[in-house]
């Protein structure tokens, strides 16, 4: 009689015949260890992908020893958004709770990557690279404001709509150890009213306010003189003018800005560049908008000289110093970048605004960086935006905001540091921040301080501090980053 044990009697019975397989031997047959609960319960990241917006996150969930990714637009995202579908597949879990490359790629070709500092999981695919944060912690820093006109009641805020509001306060400019600000006793569109404003002024080493000026009506922009001490500035009374402010921010002078044929004009920009100033614009005609950019020579009683009409439909948003010495305008007609010669106004071969990211791909604003360097800011507008680096006319890199969806209008390089400061605001509650971009990664660094609500604007360096305006309540605030 043959003895046999329990397991090999019940497989007996089912008719399974098992050879050479010793069971009873530990050594010979282990069991499958069982992984452990990585992701007990569901786990949600900020997603940073460079083929998707940003406002996308991830939920991944443990189903046995898998994670699944489950990608969704943000609660920040608009209502109704439905650009986060990505699918990179189910993940393994190894014994020691890391998560391992399928066996066969998914749908979208990822495989692991090793991940940056901060980053959670990190995936390269096929069309995109994606990167999983946990959700960052604030960041703290010494953070001085001050209240140029007061408190603000809650009617004189602009709401999330409003976001083409000029605020209470619309232009600084910096001489010396003052800063300037133009503010009005209220919220102020293109428009404007015809009632004189003020002219705050703040010691910057002290950060207290100093007696203001008075200040024409409607004084939108501001710009440091290119060639002399004090500023110049663009004001609205009877007609359109430009004036020059002393170093003690009095009005001395002031002349007529040319007349537009079609209709009214809402200027943008000013720029004091290659010794003279220049200033954009849009016309609104029976036709839509006509961009108007007019080169003035301050030295010559503010003589003017307009850009002649383009070969395609020009709408101007901004003015910025471009590729080796040249002018670039930012065209939103096209969304592309507008090269123009300072000399001659003669137009440069335009670079689209890229949008990989599938995000809002507007034209915005350029700020240069050492070395050559442009930082392109995507606007503040219905959806978030992309920051676009160049050099040499070319796209080094298109970098996203992943914390939440939002745009940026100011931006600022510390001498000796790889990051530049960004001020965002949020696209849903309009929360200003202010946030890091580190040049040589790449991306955003983990982690924003929030400065208070609307845009962030007018953003400087001055003696190792940064200096930003909030326009919708009129608040100056200073920063001293830590090294």
């Amino acid at each position: 009689m043959v003895t046999v044990g329990p397991v090999r009697a019940h497989l007996a019975i089912l008719g399974l015949v098992i050879t050479g397989c010793d069971l009873s031997d530990p050594v010979r047959f282990r069991p499958i260890a069982p992984c452990p609960q990585v992701f007990s319960a569901p786990v949600t990241y900020r997603v940073d992908a460079s083929c998707r917006p940003s406002d996308c996150e991830v939920e991944v969930q443990q189903q046995e020893c898998e994670a699944q990714l489950h990608f969704r637009a943000s609660e920040r995202a608009p209502p109704g958004f439905e650009g986060c579908a990505l699918d990179v597949g189910r993940w393994p879990i190894a014994a020691d709770g890391r998560l391992q490359d399928p066996k066969l790629p998914p749908l979208e070709g990822c495989r692991l990557s090793p991940p940056r500092a901060g980053v959670a999981h990190a995936f390269e695919c096929t069309s995109c690279t994606v990167e999983l944060y946990p959700p960052p912690s604030p960041l703290e820093l010494p953070l001085q404001t001050l209240e140029l006109l007061g408190p603000i009641v809650p009617d004189q805020i602009s709401n999330a709509l409003g976001i083409e509001l000029e605020g209470r306060a619309s232009a600084m400019v910096i001489r010396g150890p003052l800063a300037f600000i133009s503010t009005f006793p209220w919220s102020v569109d293109g428009a404007c009213r015809d009632v004189p404003g003020t002219l705050a002024v703040v010691d910057l080493e002290s950060f207290v306010p100093l007696p203001s000026r008075p200040a024409p009506p409607c004084l939108l922009l501001l710009e440091a003189a290119p060639n002399e001490a004090g500023f110049y500035g663009v004001f609205r009374s009877s007609d359109w003018r430009l004036g020059r402010f002393d170093a003690q921010g009095q009005l001395v002078a002031e002349w007529p800005l040319p007349a537009m044929l079609e209709g009214e004009v809402y200027w943008e920009d000013l720029l004091a560049f290659d010794g003279f100033l220049f200033l954009v614009g849009n016309e609104v005609g029976p036709k839509g908008l006509t961009g108007v950019l007019l080169r003035i020579d301050p030295s010559a009683n503010g003589a003017t000289e307009r850009l002649g009409p383009g070969p395609i439909p020009e709408a101007f948003s901004f003015l910025g110093p471009g590729f080796g010495g040249e002018l670039v305008v930012g065209n939103t007609e096209t969304d592309r970048l507008q090269p123009i010669d300072p000399s001659t106004l003669i137009r440069g071969l335009s670079l689209p605004v890229p949008s990989e990211r599938d995000n809002d791909s507007r034209a915005g604003r350029l700020y240069p960086l050492p070395n050559g360097v442009l930082l392109h800011l995507g606007p503040y507008q219905f959806e978030p935006a992309a920051f676009t680096i160049f050099a040499n006319r070319q796209v080094v890199a298109e970098v996203g905001y992943w914390e939440a969806p939002a745009g940026g209008l100011g931006a600022v390089h510390l001498p000796g540091s790889p990051e530049v400061w960004i001020g965002l605001t949020t696209l849903l509650d309009n929360e200003a921040r202010l946030a890091r971009l580190d040049l040589t990664e790449r991306r955003f660094r983990p982690g924003s301080a929030v400065l208070g609500r609307g845009p962030v604007t007018h953003l400087v360096a001055h003696q190792g501090a940064l200096i930003g305006l909030l326009p919708w309540t009129a608040t100056l605030f200073r920063v001293v980053p830590s090294r």
